[in-house]
């Protein structure tokens, strides 16, 4: 546990080396990413994307990864096995080597805010050792009320403990946004619209949104990225139906495209 540090220690301390996951500041080690966004956004694609791109050293919507990979474990709770590997399969046709391991997992009734939930994804990053983590969807990891203070403040303090117990774990959180209608106070297009208690956004060290566009188009916003030097432009992605992938397009002048 740590101690509290005089000024005059605390500057000639010198701390491990930040090691980036995503460039432009969206990932580093031991900290939480949210892609969240409505139904048929693609958010479990990008994820999957993701997965095999930080895998393989790859640039991942145009944001590079480490080029010597990293280990990447996918815990996913929705989409059934056999779905999922049809998808994995297609994916995999451009046959890029893995350079380090991926480990996919399905589980539809683990719930991580109860102790045999956590004992379990605990007993299975202790085994695999991965270094970043894809849970998709978070709300299926819940028992309790996604809305509601307590119980958001319960899953956000027991992935913490994970994250405690496996240092440096990076971990990537699929969600979705809630009705426009819900609650008029809380403005859409914003981080604010993510489905469920606000804890999250406050909690996350970034988020990336998704909103589906014209045909096969999805529009990429950063409205949380809470370690970045500067500002990363929203950008538009074209998806690939055939390869299951997508192509990326700033479309606002200024700042990082990535």
């Amino acid at each position: 546990m740590a101690e509290p540090r005089e000024l005059e220690e605390f500057l000639t301390w010198k701390p491990g080396k930040l090691v980036p996951i995503l460039s432009k500041g969206i990932m580093y080690e031991g900290t939480r990413v949210f892609i969240y966004g409505r139904y048929k956004t693609m958010k479990s694609m990008l994820a999957l994307r993701f997965a095999l791109a930080v895998s393989r050293g790859c640039p991942w919507l145009g944001f590079d990864t480490p080029v010597e990979g990293r280990s990447v474990m996918l815990l996913q709770l929705e989409i059934p096995e056999p779905m999922l590997h049809k998808r994995v399969m297609k994916m995999v046709l451009d046959a890029i080597p893995q350079k380090q391991k991926m480990w996919i997992w399905t589980e539809p009734f683990l719930k991580l805010d109860t102790p045999g939930g956590w004992a379990r994804i605990n007993q299975y990053l202790t085994k695999y050792q991965p270094q970043v983590l894809i849970l998709d969807p978070i709300y299926k990891l819940m028992s309790g009320d996604l809305t509601a203070t307590a119980p958001v403040q319960k899953l956000t303090s027991d992935i913490d403990r994970l994250m405690a117990e496996h240092p440096g774990l990076a971990i990537m959180l699929v969600h979705h946004t809630r009705k426009e209608s819900a609650d008029a106070t809380r403005a859409w297009g914003s981080s604010d619209d993510m489905y469920g208690n606000m804890i999250f956004s406050a909690w996350a060290d970034s988020l990336i949104r998704l909103e589906r566009g014209k045909y096969n188009e999805i529009n990429v916003e950063f409205p949380v990225l809470r370690h970045a030097e500067e500002e990363i432009a929203p950008m538009t992605l074209f998806f690939n139906g055939y390869q299951l992938d997508f192509d990326t397009v700033p479309n606002i002048v200024g700042g990082q495209s990535g």
